[in-house]
């Protein structure tokens, strides 16, 4: 199975781990298979969108979300570190407010799903940090909610 996939303390928030395929010349993975996704986490999502994102060391993005047509997002790093937080914000679950975090990075190869309802933030936590996210919806500014958490007096 290419992946193990790993509790993170909230239900609907998962880490998942490629099995990696290395000898003297490099090392190959499959970052992602629809079939062995569905095998080893039990969910059937359609991903629809894919996107890149660059962040230097100590930005925080974060508190992302979408309200009206909440999103799903499976999301690892290419290089670099960053540490991923997902938020519960789902009113009606029994773990809203909570939350749950991992460390990304290129070289652990380590993805974090995370279940449409939760808000989610990431710091750069390297130099730099280039991550990819596939998504289960898609992505456009009339749908999506959050804070600018470097706006000046948010923390005022």
């Amino acid at each position: 199975m290419p992946y193990s996939v790993e509790n993170t303390g909230l239900k609907d928030v998962l880490l998942l781990k490629p099995k990696l395929f290395a000898d003297a010349r490099g090392f190959f993975f499959e970052s992602f298979n629809q079939r062995e996704f569905e095998k080893a986490t039990g969910l059937n999502i359609p991903f629809v969108q894919d996107n890149h994102s660059l962040s230097q060391q100590g930005v925080l993005r974060g508190l992302h979300f979408q309200k009206q047509f909440p999103q799903g997002k499976l999301i690892r790093v290419v290089r670099g570190e960053i540490f991923d937080v997902a938020v519960d914000i789902r009113p009606e679950s029994p773990q809203y407010g909570h939350w749950s975090a991992a460390v990304l990075t290129g070289e652990n190869h380590h993805q974090l799903w995370i279940a449409p309802g939760f808000c989610a933030w990431l710091f750069g936590a390297e130099r730099t940090g280039r991550g990819d996210l596939q998504n289960h919806g898609l992505l456009g500014r009339q749908r999506r909610g959050g804070d600018y958490l470097e706006r000046p007096g948010y923390w005022d």
